[in-house]
């Protein structure tokens, strides 16, 4: 055995023993019993170890000084920053120099800060650090693992401001840069037939979700393109006849910025009134709200998904107040949307699947708040001035005045209510909300409006008509037996009430939607008829593991002047057998006044995991198949089978090829088959999409692209569609770094990602270390921030470009001492203010290991208080060190001798 090895295996076994040592009694070990003969005579091979260095990590005690750590407040994690720690802890522990607003924004009450005098208070000293600052908190707990680079700091819960899942204090809150920014989704499909007398379709689709960010301003613009094309070959006369139609539209445009300290959004421009007191219409003007995403998760708005069954690949369209504000298109079998603009959560949203065939069906997704409750004494408001904006073609649009308030009064019971105002409209309502404990949330209001409109008898006089609305509005969710009842809520109107849209859209005289298909034009009807009863429906249930779990969203409208009414259902129920997934589905819709029949539609669902049979549960793809059948009031019945799995690393190409058959129950259409392949994939640019399918006489073509573009001063960076808030992940130098959160997002050649942010919520990104490039370095893997509504917030990791060395230092031939700090001087300030610049610690044999080494520099290593305890050390790479490291995919080695 070496003596080098018997110096290392005796001051691990006094090290061990002297850590374990009572604090009343603490040991000493002298360090020079670790000498043989004469300590340090041993030249080059002797151990020259600091004793002060050593005594603090024979104590478990790392040296003081400026680390990069992982900080914990309370098991809560706040990011990672650069951390002073000092030697002011019990015992001379370490422990962060930190300011009073540091400790303020981690949530501790100001109280137990103010009653020690021996803390300065005032504003101008609040951002200054301060030495054992914790020391003034009774209780207060620091731990600091050096390995991990994680700090922990623990104080009593009774020192801390309470607050809700997902709250946060409105001065963490961050504006985020100034940018400009393009979220795009454009989809195409073609339809063509072989025959020469039929209907050949063509239409594309593209949403613009348009943005500049200005500081805390926003300015928006949510715009879209439509283009339809249906061509008709005439066989007799060997022609086409084609019919084109296409629009933009700027839907909406407006500017809004939050103001934290109200709770609310100022908006100007065309946004769209809360649903909770009045019904939710579109206007132009002015509008000073509650913004509820800075609410707590628990107290946040409903917000509607849409679900239905395509029986081929299907082209889904979703119009509101007579604008498509979505379209995309979907594979067979049941789909699910969930990204519909927020910008156009206004009234109900009817939905029309049009299949490969040329079947189109429609069906309703209402859009209703819940029961309405607040906090005791939390005020939800919304004051709106401006001109009423009912569809994008509408003539009569008047100018009008809307406030709301929602006050959160004790013994849980909510208070609220409001005013509308119009030359040709007056409205009032009231209402109250109260918890009933087990039993759920119950609210009911009434709402009084005198409206002119045309005389019933005919012609274009206006008459007065009076008249009320009550509602009553139920949610309700049992945790022990998984029953979710988001939305339950039935309104009765009176035979002289009309609501503000339903009263102006009777006077603009609109009332359908005209929708282009393979057989002609379907007029989808938009009923502002004269609402007599309405029910609305959503309610989940699990069934436990081996039933799964129930879905059922229905609408339910019945009108004064109509004899029919307006239904639409659509209900699932999906389970799991060892494996095996089932979905049953079932939808129906229901159209007042119009030709269109009732149409219901039934369908079964079994997926088999492939990949888990064949490769089992660790499987790193996924490989399925899937047999989906229906059955269709309109005599149509399908049977298709689907196989499909994902490829790639990160699984970030979708695929899936399938076989429909069709049986139909008309003695005048016959039964067809047809086949499908569908692709997706998720880049680091965006997200694209592609299909094809084709029948016995016809074929269709499907292309999708989605995602954004994205401005500012770090560059132009282009990404998946994150949504309206973002966060821009900047790695300087450090291109092709995986994400951890997101599929197939990666940093750009200018080390930017854009990835999706919850706005006023702790958002926390981490990067993939493995990923990273052979020169560079990563100096922060995770990062948090708190974005608000709509920014674009910068999420900066250190990086150090350069190599991995292994470097042996030296001073007069002996090795530097056990513990030494050692950090790479800068001369460049400008790369020195940009990035951390590297360092380590000396080990064993004086060997330390850096990263982010240029070819040749210079470092700095202090081992000590003194004068004598610090030295610079030149050092330069060679071409045969890298070869040889590079060979041997080791870090570079370097020797290095103190100047």
């Amino acid at each position: 055995m070496s003596q080098r090895t018997v110096y290392l295996c005796v001051l691990g076994l006094f090290s061990l023993s002297i850590a374990t040592c009572s604090s009343a009694e603490q040991g000493w070990f002298n360090p020079d019993l670790l000498g043989i003969g004469d300590r340090g005579k041993a030249g080059n091979n002797s151990l020259a170890i600091d004793e002060k260095a050593l005594q603090r990590l024979a104590n478990g005690q790392q040296l003081p000084g400026t680390y990069s750590v992982d900080v914990y407040f309370n098991a809560n994690f706040i990011g990672n920053q650069d951390t002073t720690m000092t030697a002011d802890g019990p015992n001379g522990t370490l422990t962060p120099a930190w300011s009073v607003n540091t400790l303020l924004s981690a949530g501790l009450k100001s109280k137990f800060l103010t009653a020690d005098k021996k803390i300065d208070m005032s504003l101008a000293a609040r951002d200054r650090p301060v030495s054992g600052i914790l020391n003034h908190v009774a209780g207060a707990i620091v731990q600091f693992d050096f390995v991990r680079r994680r700090l922990d700091v623990s104080v009593p819960e009774l020192y801390m401001n309470k607050s809700l899942a997902g709250a946060t204090d409105p001065h963490l809150w961050q504006d985020g840069i100034n940018a400009s920014i393009v979220d795009y989704n454009f989809s195409f499909w073609k339809r063509s037939t072989a025959q020469r007398s039929s209907f050949d379709n063509d239409s594309a689709f593209l949403s613009l979700n348009n943005g500049i960010n200005l500081g805390a301003w926003r300015l928006h613009n949510f715009s879209t393109w439509s283009y339809n094309a249906l061509v008709r070959n005439t066989s007799a006369a060997d022609s086409t006849e084609r019919n084109v139609t296409q629009r933009w539209q700027a839907i909406n445009t407006w500017i809004d910025r939050p103001i934290p300290s109200v709770m609310g959004l100022l908006s100007i421009g065309d946004r769209y009134t809360p649903s909770d007191v009045f019904d939710s219409i579109q206007f132009r003007g002015v509008q000073l709200a509650t913004d509820e995403e800075m609410f707590p998760d628990i107290l946040r708005d409903f917000a509607p998904v849409i679900r239905g069954t395509a029986t081929s690949n299907a082209r889904v369209t979703v119009r509101q107040n007579g604008n498509i504000i979505y379209e995309t298109t979907v594979p067979p079998g049941p789909f699910t949307i969930t990204d519909v603009p927020s910008a156009s959560l206004s009234g109900d949203m009817y939905v029309t699947v049009r299949e490969s065939n040329g079947a189109a069906r429609s069906f309703i997704q209402g859009s209703s708040s819940v029961a309405v409750m607040q906090r005791e004494h939390q005020l939800r408001y919304a004051f709106t001035g401006g001109r009423l904006r009912s569809s994008g073609i509408a003539i009569h649009q008047p100018q009008f005045l809307q406030a709301t308030a929602i006050y959160g009064l004790p013994y849980d019971l909510t208070i609220y209510g409001g005013l509308l105002g119009a030359n040709d409209y007056k409205a009032g309502s009231i209402g109250l909300g109260s918890l009933l404990g087990v039993v759920g949330a119950l609210s009911a209001d009434v709402t009084m409006a005198k409206a002119s409109i045309f005389d019933r008898q005919g012609g274009d006089n206006l008459t007065d008509s009076t008249g009320q609305s009550w509602r009553l509005r139920y949610a309700k969710s049992i945790s022990e037996t998984g029953s979710t009842l988001t939305l339950a809520a039935y309104r009765y109107s009176t035979n002289g009430y009309y609501s503000f849209a339903d009263a102006n859209a009777i006077l603009d005289k609109q009332s359908v939607i005209t929708t282009f298909t393979p057989e002609g034009i379907i007029a989808t009807p938009i009923v502002n008829a004269h609402a007599r009863q309405e029910m609305q429906i959503n309610f989940n249930q699990s069934l436990g593991d081996s039933l799964g779990s129930l879905g059922l969203s229905a609408t339910h409208k019945n009108f004064w002047d109509l004899d029919s009414d307006q239904e639409s259902v659509s209900a699932n129920w999906n389970f799991n057998i060892k494996g095996i997934g089932v979905g049953v589905g079932y939808q129906l819709s229901r159209w007042p006044g119009s030709t269109i029949r009732d149409d219901r539609m039934v369908s079964l669902m079994v997926t088999l995991p492939l990949s888990q049979w064949l490769y089992g549960p660790e499987s790193y793809h996924n490989v399925y198949t899937t047999t989906t059948a229906s059955n269709s009031s309109t005599g149509i019945d399908t049977l298709s089978n689907t196989v499909g799995g994902t490829l790639l690393t990160n699984n970030r190409l979708g695929w899936s090829a399938g076989q429909t058959n069709t049986l139909s129950r008309n003695s005048d259409t016959g039964n067809s088959n047809s086949g499908n392949l569908n692709l997706s994939y998720n880049g680091m640019f965006g997200k694209a999409i592609g299909g094809y399918s084709y029948a016995q006489d016809s074929k269709q073509l499907s292309a999708g692209l989605q995602g954004v573009v994205v401005a500012t001063h770090y560059g132009m960076t282009l990404g998946q569609s994150p949504g309206e808030t973002m966060a821009l992940l900047h790695a300087e130098g450090a291109s092709g770094v995986q994400v951890k959160t997101g599929t197939g997002i990666a940093t750009d050649w200018w080390g930017n990602a854009v990835v999706p942010a919850q706005p006023y919520r702790r958002n926390r990104f981490d990067l993939d270390l493995l990923t990273t490039e052979k020169n560079v370095t990563l100096n922060d893997s995770s990062m948090e921030v708190i974005p608000t509504r709509g920014a674009v917030i910068v999420a900066e990791y250190g990086t150090t470009m350069g190599h991995q060395v292994l470097i042996t230092l030296t001073n007069k031939g002996k090795h530097l001492p056990f513990g030494a700090m050692v950090t790479l001087v800068r001369e460049d300030t400008k790369v020195e203010n940009k990035k951390h610049y590297g360092g380590g610690i000396v080990g064993d044999a004086g060997q330390a290991w850096l990263t982010g080494i240029p070819d040749s520099g210079i470092l700095n290593v202090k081992w000590g208080d003194g004068a004598d305890s610090s030295c610079h050390v030149r050092f330069a790479i060679t071409e045969a060190a890298l070869k040889v490291a590079e060979k041997r995919n080791l870090p570079v080695a370097v020797n290095g001798e103190c100047a």
